[in-house]
């Protein structure tokens, strides 16, 4: 029986970087400053598809004493229209090399976050193959490839996901997917054993010593917004 001690991450949190941009109106201080807030041990800051701004959240981060794993959200490419994303986690992102595999083969982008010393964890995953979902049938074929799954978000725990990852033998992740500040630390992992560093909250998934949790009693309000344009919430919702 894995110990699971208090500390908890959010593995999946957007500020105002992304490409394209989202129009989100926080910048990473913020997020990181709502994580010390409501007592989280370290969090991670996946834009999509750029590492701008990960500096200023360490920054911060330093400042408060608490974790900041960087990542991404890599939008991958499925023929013809499909773009499931691919969370890639690292202890250090000084490191990268090359362009960021925007827009290609899902494999080729767990293949890049590899060989650049990261883990590759599928996002948001599906019964379905979704626009921005990589299904359980494609989590399959990838299971080489893939570090984890992310298997709790707003709208709760995914027990097939999870159920899928002890399958697999994959890691578990999970995240608020938090788009709006107070949605920050509302899901996530607890990680077993001590984590002091990035890379012990890194080792703790690819050790399966990690737990979900979601708290009680999440405002409904909250749960799949994605930012305060009316617009852009629906077209999220349509994923």
């Amino acid at each position: 029986m894995i110990e699971i001690p208090p500390g908890r991450f959010d593995l999946h949190t957007h500020d105002h970087y992304a490409i394209p941009p989202e129009f989100l109106p926080y910048p990473p201080a913020d997020v990181v400053r709502r994580a010390a807030a409501i007592g989280l041990m370290g969090i991670a800051i996946t834009r999509h598809n750029t590492v701008k701004g990960w500096q200023e959240a360490q920054k911060e981060a330093d400042r408060l004493k608490l974790i900041i794993i960087p990542g991404i959200e890599l939008a991958s490419f499925v023929f013809p229209t499909r773009t499931p994303h691919i969370i890639a986690l690292f202890s250090d992102m000084t490191d990268i090399s090359g362009r960021l595999p925007v827009a290609k083969a899902p494999a080729t982008v767990c293949e890049w976050i590899k060989d650049n010393g990261g883990i590759a964890i599928a996002a948001h995953p599906s019964s379905a193959p979704g626009k921005t979902s990589l299904s359980y049938r494609e989590i399959r074929e990838l299971r080489l490839q893939l570090t984890a799954i992310e298997v709790v978000n707003l709208f709760g725990l995914n027990k097939t996901a999870l159920e899928l990852a002890q399958e697999l033998d994959l890691g578990i992740s999970g995240g608020s997917d938090a788009h709006l500040l107070e949605q920050v630390g509302l899901a996530g992992v607890a990680v077993g054993g001590m984590a002091n560093s990035a890379g012990d909250v890194i080792g703790a998934i690819r050790s399966k010593q990690t737990l979900p949790f979601v708290s009680d009693n999440i405002d409904r309000k909250l749960v799949g917004r994605h930012s305060t344009s009316p617009l852009l919430n629906w077209l999220f919702k349509r994923r």
